[in-house]
């Protein structure tokens, strides 16, 4: 009847699921979690192209892990950013990594204050779609790493295992790690 638009689906399942969603009735739009210290996290990247394929228009949801790769950012993370000499903040790499996907239309992402507002606009004058040079890539990629040498569990989330009652085993050990990475586990959204 033309009620509702654009029809879509939110991908907060493992690749195969999402694949499953994407085979289904057409649709404009895909909303994903994806942010840079998980990538591959629930459909991940691979999630996000087969999205793109489909002729879905890409929202990423939890860019920021609802927060945690703002404002509860590790020193060592934040050490990797402030040694580039670049005025950055946490949130503006990690936004600018999921904008420079190409694959995505829109960032979602939790604000509480018209500072954070004004902040997250600003970053995305600056990133355009692959607009991030190679070096700044490695930066994030960096800060990546400083945060998985924090993890007890090295956990990939590539979804080999598997567990006969239904366990979600990346999800509880992603969970898992980021307690130990941020002090606390980041919001259930971000988990699936």
């Amino acid at each position: 009847a033309g009620t509702f638009r654009p029809a879509g689906c939110t991908a907060c399942d493992t690749p195969e699921r999402v694949r499953e969603l994407l085979a289904g009735p057409d649709g404009s739009v895909c909303l994903q979690a994806y942010n840079y210290l998980a990538p591959r996290f629930q459909a991940g990247k691979g999630g996000v192209a087969l999205a793109v394929r489909q002729g879905l228009g890409v929202a990423a949801t939890s860019p920021l892990l609802g927060g945690f790769l703002a404002d509860a950012l590790p020193e060592e993370a934040r050490t990797v950013f402030r040694e580039t000499g670049d005025s950055r903040g946490p949130a503006a790499w990690a936004l600018g990594w999921v904008w420079d996907d190409a694959a995505v239309a829109a960032a979602i992402v939790d604000m509480h204050s018209l500072r954070e507002l004004e902040d997250n606009l600003r970053s995305a004058d600056g990133v355009p779609p692959e607009g991030l040079t190679g070096e700044e890539r490695e930066t994030v990629r960096r800060a990546r790493a400083a945060l998985d040498a924090k993890k007890p569990v090295p956990c990939t989330e590539c979804h080999g295992c598997g567990c006969p009652a239904g366990v979600e085993i990346p999800a509880v050990l992603a969970a898992y790690n980021a307690a130990h990475v941020f002090g606390e586990v980041p919001p259930d959204h971000a988990y699936g």
